[in-house]
């Protein structure tokens, strides 16, 4: 059967049939993780890398959730072509897709090994200061993992409930250095223990996507919620690049990241004066009809696993 491309659908017709892999899927739920779903969110990608962004209301949520599960290659049918979002927009396009009652589902079996995997638009390490504040698309970065911090209950001063905060430090091939701060159960599923034991053998690249660059009084990092992820050593030219930039100095920066570990289990104090000590904000910031609402949280002390 001969499909669309991503690229090519648009509001002119409701007739589409594309063929699609859920690249990304996550439910959106506000600012608390186990608040109502408000709508559930994909990133989807084509067989020629083509993304958009697809959402499904929260009164065809039931019906259809159980229909997809990510990373799997679907048809879609009878769905509508929207203008997309005007922020927060996990993909760069000029339409999203809207699935609704009508719109049918199938999974597809034997669609070529080649199919893309992920869909991302990097954006540079060195470039990150001139998208604080931004908030028309979410952004992608990729680095090899330095440092990761434990998942730590916190509370905001704005909040009654706590949430969970986690800080992951990456750098470039050119030692540019940034942190990305996952919260609520993106902090929790993010496995620092597996990483570590990765780095000791060779450099660990991770794709993070769905992130926003803020800033915190005098610092700056990479905030990620619900529409984060992250893929460890993904299957990728810029993975493979900078993995074989910094082999060669991987003895010595291994050494340096095991003193890190070592500090932290020794002393909280003494690591938060040498590292990271970002005042955060909860990011509110996910795919939501374009009202952030940020709670500034305060005097929180990280410590890396």
């Amino acid at each position: 059967m001969a499909y669309t491309l991503l690229s090519e659908i648009n509001p002119t017709s409701k007739h589409w049939t594309v063929c699609a892999r859920v690249s990304r899927l996550w439910e959106y739920r506000g600012n608390v993780d186990d608040a109502e779903i408000q709508h559930l969110d994909l990133v989807l990608v084509d067989e020629q890398g083509n993304a958009i962004y697809a959402e499904i209301p929260k009164e065809h949520v039931e019906a259809k959730r159980v229909l997809l599960q990510e990373e799997h290659i679907y048809t879609f049918r009878r769905f509508l072509v929207s203008p997309n979002k005007g922020k927060y927009r996990p993909v760069d396009s000029d339409y999203m897709i809207e699935i609704g009652y009508y719109t049918e589902i199938e999974e597809l079996f034997d669609a070529a090994p080649t199919f893309p995997m992920y869909a991302y638009t990097l954006t540079p390490l060195e470039n990150l200061d001139s998208y604080i504040g931004e908030t028309r698309n979410f952004l992608d970065v990729i680095g090899v993992v330095k440092a990761v911090s434990n998942a730590a209950s916190i509370q905001g001063s704005n909040q009654s409930s706590t949430t969970t905060k986690r800080l992951v430090v990456i750098k470039d091939a050119k030692d540019c250095e940034t942190t990305v701060t996952l919260w609520g159960q993106r902090a929790k599923d993010f496995d620092g223990e597996y990483v570590y034991e990765k780095e000791q053998k060779n450099p660990v690249p991770a794709l993070f996507v769905g992130i926003l660059m803020k800033r915190y009084g005098q610092n700056e990092g990479l905030s990620g919620g619900s529409a984060c992820r992250w893929y460890i050593s993904p299957n990728i030219p810029e993975a493979a690049a900078i993995t074989s930039s910094l082999q060669t100095t991987h003895g010595a920066t291994s050494s340096a990241q095991k003193r890190l570990f070592d500090v932290a289990a020794a002393s909280d104090q003494n690591l938060s004066t040498q590292t990271t000590n970002l005042t955060e904000e909860h990011a509110s910031h996910d795919v939501t009809d374009d009202k952030p609402d940020p709670t500034a949280e305060k005097n929180i002390t990280d410590q890396r696993i």
